[in-house]
């Protein structure tokens, strides 16, 4: 039986409209202004259940004692890994101790006898990494949850991009983040173990890694995006290292990356790598390649919408941290029910 709106049954009751025997097949659908949102972790179960595909997870690791059990928990809890390689990047804490004593099968441990750098710690993780997908995890990471991981290996997984980036809203507080150079700069990214490998990364070292690989997969035509993680972050380096250390590495993580990826590398990734909140604008600027002032026109487009999107995530930040504050403070005052 036909589902008749109310208004149409009122008013042919009224006899002002006659209602037809058969409603017109367009009727049938109702329009849908919105999708709705996927649930990646379904989604992407079935997916890997009809493609049986493996995937690693390769965390490199210098100095990080305090805080890389958290990371392990959650990694090595997730479904979906079928080995998780841990590279110890020469560490001179108790890192190498804490990874050996977590209990975990699929937990595979790479000693380098000095400290290489992130870029060289990678690449010796991926000459062992047998997974079809490679995810790659930072070792200090805060607030790491399964469901972004879902969406991160899904849409890798369908095809639908090349590679995704983890984009830590916390960093957005950062003055890279700021600059829109965090959600770009992510270390947390899934891709395909073959594609990495075909990639020259040859000169490049520690901070660079990221902004490297963002510009040989763009340059090879291939799809980037970015997928954002509400309240996930990264340990600060004034945190970790302390003020003068931290502001040092600070420094030299900038300079690094600029090296890298110059202004105009830069501007390429801002408009070319698919941010999360406005990811439709980026489907639209690819169907206007060959319309070169369309296509302008679209990416000036994109940096306005880009710092609007950043602004919002770093208001929504602040509000929900000072939420979170407040709920603390009036539960000291209050104090047990």
């Amino acid at each position: 039986m036909e589902k008749i709106p109310l208004l149409k049954r009122l008013l042919a009751r009224l006899k002002l409209i006659k209602l037809p025997k058969k409603l017109p097949r367009p009727l049938k659908r109702p329009l849908v202004l919105r999708q709705k949102p996927k649930n990646y972790s379904l989604e992407l179960k079935k997916l890997l259940k009809q493609k049986k595909l493996k995937i690693t997870a390769l965390i490199p690791a210098y100095n990080e004692e305090p805080r890389i059990k958290r990371v392990l928990e959650t990694v090595c809890s997730y479904p979906y890994f079928t080995e998780v390689i841990v590279v110890n990047d020469g560490s001179t804490d108790n890192t190498k101790a804490v990874v050996e004593s977590f209990g975990c099968e699929k937990l595979k441990l790479i000693n380098l006898p000095k400290n290489m750098g992130k870029t060289d710690a990678v690449l010796a993780g991926m000459k062992q990494a047998r997974g079809d997908i490679v995810v790659m995890i930072d070792a200090d990471l805060v607030n790491l949850h399964h469901s972004y991981l879902d969406k991160l290996i899904y849409l890798v997984a369908s095809r639908e991009y090349d590679m995704t980036i983890l984009d830590r809203s916390g960093d957005r507080l950062s003055p890279f983040g700021l600059a829109g150079i965090a959600r770009l700069m992510g270390g947390e990214r899934a891709f395909w173990r073959k594609d990495f490998l075909k990639l020259n990364l040859k000169g490049i070292k520690n901070y660079s890694l990221e902004g490297a690989m963002n510009m040989e997969y763009l340059k090879r035509g291939k799809k980037v995006r970015t997928v954002l993680a509400p309240d996930l972050t990264g340990e600060w380096q004034l945190f970790k290292w302390g003020i003068a250390t931290g502001v040092k590495r600070y420094l030299k993580e900038f300079w690094e990356v600029y090296k890298a990826t110059g202004v105009r590398n830069y501007y390429v990734q801002l408009t070319e790598v698919a941010d999360d909140p406005i990811a439709e604008l980026y489907t639209l600027m690819d169907k206007t390649r060959k319309n070169k002032v369309a296509r302008e026109l679209l990416r000036l487009g994109i940096l306005a919408a880009t710092t609007v999107a950043s602004l919002g995530v770093i208001g929504y930040l602040i509000l929900h941290h000072t939420k979170k504050r407040v709920r603390k403070s009036i539960q000291k005052i209050s104090g047990p029910e």
